[in-house]
């Protein structure tokens, strides 16, 4: 490898990331003025050779030097080791918050969202929420419809803030039953803040540990977009009329400004007593006998305007589809405990890989048991949801958008390789920090055997790779084996942790025991 060729991995994001060996104070030359020593610097790609790389050691009174997680580029390969200069350091090795933030460096997901941040301050700066929806309203562009009258609610975890989806039922006449979703309208707001060229990369809010990093500027997800309760918000609105037999008599598709009348958290006692929630339940369990809590409601509804809008985006030969293929039979899940059922729904709703439509694209949803299948509910956290819906506007003339806004679609569905990789790094990189922090801070958790349900089998060279469901300390992490197994086989596990001897890499790895749980 020469320097032409770590050039050109420079290109895309301007460094390389790697650790900087500082442990034991050992050194390997000077720099040509010998004012500072040279150290080896071990880069995260494994493709690429070690590094010696100028640092300039503080001394304090521990005397303890640390391994430190650096950004660098390359300075020179003049010798038997290529030279770098230090760009940023990020920490400690010991410290899990630079870990988390090493982890996104090395998968190129740490992307700035400040001039979308700046950019979308100055308007909220100028202009109050209500004061930009007064305005919309009046605008015949946006079709907005009052709703605000209405009553409408969410059901999310405790302690969210970017509130996506809402609900609300309504009884009619001939015993049919309107249920209305209500989806947070990002696209309107950035086309009426004029938003859309400061849209960064980033095509996913990423949750560790630590914090999450939000798709959006945190002002746009958890305040202006979001619907929170008591406040006038912009939705785009599914409305299932359906009959007295559950069966869907129409469906219609609106932009509606709301105001949501609470923000519940699932299972909490006021929303189990709430008139219209156990309402849309009764009304739900009918439709699935399967129904058991507000969890599963909530997933029913969203799967249900996923795969009814997918439809309809299929039959006007549009849309980002998510594809999800499989050999086996997904009936075999329901041998398994609900709560674990409805963590491999969960699952199996992020992988898989999206498809713009065509006709010979196959995008068959084999897990859901869906035909056409789209995202479109998460759009304050998901670049693909708000596509879709910035496609269905477009496509089905809900709103009269600027060039900007088609601009944005067009330069997005021609990079549907980006996104596929981005998301598979995002999902690799949330597990992997979760077992590791909870490993970290509870290490009595690898001093016991857990019960674990195998799932999403995959073939890697000679190797097989699952995702292992620990039920009882509810943890999901990967595991690689050379055996074959069947999905949804029981097993028992032990986790480990390790640690190369350079500390550049932290692993936590599951040993399977090989006794059949019974």
């Amino acid at each position: 490898m020469n320097s032409e060729i770590i050039q050109s991995k420079l290109l895309n994001t301007g460094y390389l990331a790697g650790v900087l060996q500082l442990h034991g104070n050992r050194s390997f030359g000077r720099t040509a003025n010998k004012k500072r020593l040279l150290y080896k610097c071990i880069p995260d790609d494994k493709e690429l050779p070690v590094f010696l790389i100028p640092y300039e050691m503080k001394m304090d009174f521990s005397k303890v030097f640390k391994n430190k997680y650096v950004l660098f580029t390359i300075d020179h390969w003049n010798e038997t080791h290529p030279h770098g200069l230090l760009k940023e350091t990020i920490g400690d090795v010991d410290d899990l918050n630079c870990y988390y933030e090493y982890q996104l460096y090395c998968k190129h997901l740490h992307i700035s969202i400040n001039d979308f941040t700046n950019k979308s301050r100055v308007v909220l700066q100028e202009n109050t929420v209500e004061t930009i929806i007064s305005r919309m309203l009046t605008l015949p562009k946006y079709q907005l419809e009052d709703r605000r009258a209405e009553y409408i609610f969410s059901i999310d975890p405790e302690n969210s803030r970017d509130f996506d989806d809402a609900f609300s039922i309504q009884t009619l006449d001939n015993n049919e039953t309107k249920i209305s979703i209500y989806i947070a309208n990002v696209c309107l707001w950035l086309e009426e803040m004029e938003l859309w060229n400061s849209f960064s990369t980033r095509v996913s809010t990423i949750y560790l540990p630590d914090k999450k990093r939000t798709m959006l500027p945190a002002a746009l997800s958890d305040v202006v977009c979001s619907l929170l309760e008591n406040n006038d918000r912009l939705a785009f609105v599914m409305d299932a009329i359906i009959d007295e037999n559950g069966q869907l008599k129409d469906i219609q598709y609106k932009n509606a400004v709301i105001r949501v009348k609470k923000n519940f958290v699932y299972e909490e006692p006021k929303l189990l007593k709430n008139h219209n929630y156990k309402q849309l339940f009764e009304f739900t369990a009918d439709l699935d006998k399967n129904m058991k809590d507000s969890h599963d409601l909530v997933e029913y509804w969203m799967i249900y305007m996923n795969s009814k809008t997918g439809e309809h985006m299929a039959n006007h030969k549009m849309g980002i589809f998510r594809s999800v293929q499989y050999s086996h039979s997904p009936l075999h899940i329901t041998k398994l405990d609900h709560h674990t059922q409805q963590v491999i729904r969960s699952w199996n709703n992020v992988i898989g890989k999206y498809i713009c439509y065509a006709e010979d694209a196959d995008i068959h949803h084999d897990m859901l048991e869906r035909k056409y299948y789209v995202q479109i509910t998460s759009p304050i956290r998901r670049l693909i949801d708000l596509l879709n819906m910035l496609l269905f506007i477009k496509h089905m003339g809900l709103a009269d958008l600027s060039s900007s806004a088609d601009t944005f679609m067009t330069k997005w569905l021609a990079q549907m390789d980006f996104i596929n990789k981005s998301m598979k790094d995002i999902r690799k990189i949330q597990v992997a920090s979760d077992i590791l922090h909870r490993c970290f801070h509870n290490p009595d958790i690898m001093n016991s055997e857990y019960e674990g349900v195998l799932f999403d089998k995959t073939i890697k060279g000679d190797k097989f790779k699952y995702m292992v469901y620990l039920k009882d300390i509810k943890l999901l992490t990967s595991y690689t084996s050379d055996e074959n197994l069947e999905n949804y086989t029981d097993r028992n596990f032990n986790i480990y942790l390790f640690e190369n001897e350079d500390q550049s890499r932290k692993k936590i790895r599951l040993q399977l025991q090989h006794q059949k749980i019974e």
